[in-house]
């Protein structure tokens, strides 16, 4: 964006050249900025390409070569805090270059790679970390640093950047890994990110004052913060800090629930889903690109509405829609992409990611110089969410042979991050809710934060929702859990028909499908044979199998063991309502105790 001088010039006789318009250095910044991240973000789309080719050479396990994936993952999220300080402590420029050469020295050592543990530790540790330092907390100092306006929109902006290096790289490096093999594709990579590595040696900046200029936006001039040592230290730190304030709290829930209905729902279970209805799973994938593409567009509006609005009612109306949409998803879903589920892709992409932005500003606002990192520790909860809902979407959909379930506890979720993200109160409410603005005011701040410590009513009607969810979810699978853990029920044979797998990031989940045959005679019936995959569902072989009462399944002979998490939800779901019943009865033994004085 062009950027002129503040002080107004005088008027310039008539045929006077004009003064050339210079572009303000944070636009260059943040320019290459952008592209570090899509290099960074270029190696997110990778692990799903390589499962087959890596089993296929080192006839490795896919459940060894997930362990990778799944290392690359929770160290993406957790080491975002430490990166967060580093940068603090370094600066901008060393800390992409060190994060930008750690990840080609993973990417390259894992081309000479002999064994599973090897892609661990390359991949999984290295490239990891690298990614996992360039993520939304690099994004967040550079808006914080070098802009004091338009930070919502470069914050969109820059995260946008993460979905636009995944979209742009994935044709290319499945294409390659296709017709070349999967080492070209890696080297590729690496030779991007050293590139980009020189790229920001020679451009980025770590502060304006490095250069002499003040921040985009600002009036004055800002002195470059002092350097914080011991990154590690002052990471957990912050945490311990912040841990101990209830809005970190509320702020992570809230992106817990934002990673459980998108990368942990939407990103993993949409396809399978998609395939229960009848869709192809080809259409299915192509929905699941489209709504990456309009979550670019989604999170570049979302950081100028952000600039504009405040940020907790953004919040609020995002989590509130995200709901909305999937509540209405079962019956949307279809065997063709029909006018309603392109339109359900469109919004949701505009949700997708819109959550980030104000997320960013609201810990910046909170928390003030230790924002940065206590993002980093609120994107470690959105990874912890994804992956919680990633396994329980999976489970459900074995227990109850559908994710008609799982539609619901997400939204569910949604529906209680709404509020939650109102609640988050301004330092400056913060400070009146415990003294008030005078000394007059103290007892009625007082009774202000005793009502504040009620329990809330639509919360709690909420929660009881969920829970009334989790227990018929719960007691529907543990009868049928038990019976197929015991082998009891129908015995007959299954045979196979077809089996569809989806790759995702750590993991491939199939779908084989087939019919059944009872032993004793009676109809033949079109069913799923249970936790089936590539070495157990074989087109045209016929399996032993037991109908221990599900209306789309069957057993193979190992049984299941899917009672236990019937049995944990169902825990869960008593669990729920007794805390609330502590809450409240605790709110009513203050209340009897007389007002504060």
């Amino acid at each position: 964006m062009p950027h002129t001088t503040d002080t107004p010039s005088p008027p310039r006789p008539a045929g006077a050249r004009r003064r050339r318009v210079t572009v303000h250095r944070a636009w260059v910044t943040a320019l290459v900025a952008g592209l570090t991240i899509v290099a960074a973000a270029a190696f997110a789309a990778v692990p799903g390409l390589l499962m087959e080719p890596l089993h296929d050479e080192y006839g490795w396990s896919r459940g060894s070569i997930g362990l990778a994936a799944s290392v690359n993952m929770l160290l993406y999220g957790l080491v975002a805090p430490f990166a967060a300080a580093l940068t603090d402590r370094f600066g901008l420029r060393r800390v992409a270059v060190a994060a930008l050469a750690v990840v080609v020295a993973g990417a390259g050592l894992t081309t000479l790679m002999t064994a599973s543990w090897q892609l661990t530790l390359y991949w999984g540790f290295l490239v990891g970390a690298g990614t996992g330092s360039l993520s939304m907390t690099f994004a967040a100092t550079v808006a914080h640093h070098w802009f004091t306006r338009r930070r919502g929109l470069v914050v969109g902006a820059l995260t946008g950047a993460s979905a636009f290096g995944q979209l742009v790289f994935l044709p290319a490096l499945a294409w390659i890994v296709d017709q070349q093999g999967w080492r070209p594709a890696v080297v590729t990579l690496a030779l991007t990110a050293t590139v980009t590595a020189l790229l920001v040696a020679l451009v980025l900046r770590d502060h304006p004052a490095d250069l002499g200029l003040r921040p985009y936006g600002a009036t004055e001039d800002v002195p470059r913060p002092a350097p914080e040592r011991g990154a590690a230290t002052r990471a957990l730190r912050v945490l311990y800090a912040s841990a101990r304030d209830r809005r970190f709290w509320v702020v992570a829930a809230t992106f817990a629930v934002c990673g459980a209905s998108t990368n942990g729902l939407l990103w993993t279970h949409f396809v399978p889903a998609a395939r229960d209805q009848g869709m192809a799973v080809t259409t299915a994938a192509a929905l699941v690109s489209a709504v990456g593409v309009f979550s670019l567009a989604g999170t570049v509006l979302s950081g100028w509405l952000t600039d504009r609005v405040d940020p907790r009612l953004l919040l609020a109306l995002y989590y509130g829609g995200r709901g909305l949409l999937l509540v209405s998803l079962p019956a949307l879903l279809g065997p063709e992409a029909g006018v309603a589920i392109v339109a359900f892709v469109v919004v949701f992409g505009l949700l997708d990611v819109a959550t980030v932005p104000p997320t960013i500003l609201l810990c910046r606002r909170v928390f003030g110089a230790d924002g940065a990192v206590v993002f980093g520790w609120v994107g470690a909860a959105h990874q912890a969410g994804a992956g919680a809902m990633a396994v329980f979407g999976g489970l459900v959909r074995d227990l109850t042979g559908g994710y008609g379930a799982v539609w619901l506890v997400a939204a569910a979720l949604c529906a209680l991050a709404a509020p939650l993200a109102l609640r988050i109160a301004r330092p400056e409410e913060g400070d009146r809710a415990q003294k008030g603005d005078r000394p007059e005011e103290g007892d009625r701040a007082a009774r202000g934060a005793e009502a504040a410590r009620r329990p809330s009513v639509a919360f709690t009607l909420v929660l009881m929702v969920l829970a009334a969810t989790l227990a018929y979810v719960g007691l529907a699978g543990v009868d049928q859990g038990l019976r197929a853990a015991r082998g009891e029920g129908v015995q007959g044979t299954f045979t196979a028909s077809d089996l569809s797998c989806v790759r995702h990031p750590g993991h491939t989940s199939c779908v084989c499908a087939g019919t059944f045959a009872a032993n004793d005679g009676g109809p033949v019936r079109n069913v799923d044979l249970h936790a089936a995959g590539p070495a157990t569902c074989r087109v045209g072989e016929p399996v032993p199998a037991t109908d221990a009462g599900a209306s789309s399944r069957v057993y193979g002979p190992d049984g299941s063991r899917e009672w236990l998490f019937g049995a944990a939800l169902v825990a869960v779901s008593l669990a729920v309502p007794a805390t609330q019943a502590l809450l409240w009865a605790r709110w009513a033994r203050g209340r009897r105790r007389g007002p504060i004085r």
